[in-house]
């Protein structure tokens, strides 16, 4: 499992948890079964899901869904599960330019190319979803979904 200590995104697969078996599944997964050590935490980052699945070290892992889906496009032997949608917790990435950029007319290229179908398309390939549309359109947003992974080979 992604490291509350240093990755966000433990954060939503607590909340995925806790939506999908209350607070006591949460602490199940994060505290007791960490002490215990039944739950692996990853030390570096979420990359090291898949590598612990693939060593054997851990049977499922809980990660980014394009984190899984380009394990399954690079031919690693993973396959993902998705989580529910009334349990699954997302996050939105987002972009701007920053004030006193060095190089302004290369960022506005950037933020318009991720607003473009070319863009929305490659992230669609790895299971990013658009935002919703809100007031701040002026900066492009895509929607991240974590996946339940399982060890099985394809």
């Amino acid at each position: 499992m992604p490291s509350p200590a240093w990755e966000g995104v433990a954060r939503q697969i607590r909340r995925a948890l806790e939506r999908a078996g209350g607070p006591a599944l949460a602490r199940t997964v994060y505290v007791s079964k960490v002490a215990d050590g039944q739950t692996l935490l990853t030390h570096i980052h979420h990359r090291q899901i898949p590598l612990f699945l693939m060593q054997g070290i851990a049977d499922a892992g809980v990660t980014w869904k394009s984190e899984a889906i380009f394990q399954e496009q690079i031919g690693h032997p993973l396959s993902h599960v998705d989580i529910a949608a009334a349990d699954n917790v997302t996050a939105t990435y987002a972009a701007a330019t920053v004030r006193g950029a060095p190089h302004p007319r290369a960022a506005r290229a950037w933020l318009e190319f991720l607003r473009s179908d070319t863009a929305q398309r490659i992230f669609a390939r790895y299971g990013f979803k658009p935002a919703p549309p809100s007031a701040a359109e002026a900066a492009p947003r895509a929607s991240h979904e974590h996946t339940d992974r399982a060890a099985r080979h394809r």
